[in-house]
């Protein structure tokens, strides 16, 4: 099942083409109040609703499923949607309006791609990124370039094919900006990580 979370960050016209695959969503505080201004309906309104009016909580009171939490707590609301989206059986989910002005908020939402249980990927205005561990195969996009970078510790045996600069068992220790700016040649680039993790980023300039 794919879920999108609408976290508390700008909200990317791409949005439309997450929500079109899925069958959950969750909107988190603010993230509700960008949901009525475009006229989506999320399934669940996650938060401490510090952030959305009474007017807007009561359009979507009707049709969405209210999970209140403190305004104190361990846990972004973007954490804690994600949390209810694995509970609720998802194992697609894609976050989006998580990118913005607080680099804090942003590299929490990024760490939040190494959890294990779902493909998890991040999708703002001009990037999507997830985390590969093993193989995987990214598909093309037009005009668009393919980043990697070690995960949480160095990465080895890094192999890409399919883009203008190819690796076979590259060691990519942390900090290396070895796998920056890569493009594509094919439709796809089919990826092999021996050891570790890499964060996989396709953007758009």
């Amino acid at each position: 099942m794919t879920a999108v979370i609408v976290s508390g960050g700008a909200v990317p016209e791409r949005l439309f083409e997450a929500l079109s695959e899925a069958l959950l969503v969750v909107a988190c505080d603010s993230g509700a109040a960008a949901a009525v201004r475009l006229g989506l309906t999320p399934d669940i309104v996650l938060g401490d609703f510090d952030s959305i009016s009474i007017d807007e909580a009561g359009r979507l009171a009707p049709d969405a499923e209210f999970i209140a939490h403190p305004a104190r707590k361990d846990k972004t609301d973007t954490e804690l949607a994600l949390d209810v989206c694995l509970e609720r059986g998802a194992d697609d989910i894609i976050i989006t309006a998580a990118t913005g002005s607080r680099l804090d908020h942003s590299l929490a939402n990024v760490a939040l791609l190494g959890r294990s249980g779902a493909r998890i990927r991040l999708m703002d205005g001009t990037n999507i990124a997830e985390v590969v561990r093993g193989r995987a195969r990214i598909e093309r996009r037009d005009g668009a370039f393919l980043s990697l970078l070690p995960f949480g510790g160095g990465v080895s045996g890094v192999s890409v094919s399919g883009v203008k600069y190819p690796l076979s068992g590259a060691s990519l220790p942390v900090g290396a900006s070895l796998g920056v700016s890569n493009e594509f040649t094919g439709r796809f680039a089919d990826i092999n990580v021996e050891s570790g993790a890499l964060l996989v980023i396709i953007s758009r300039d």
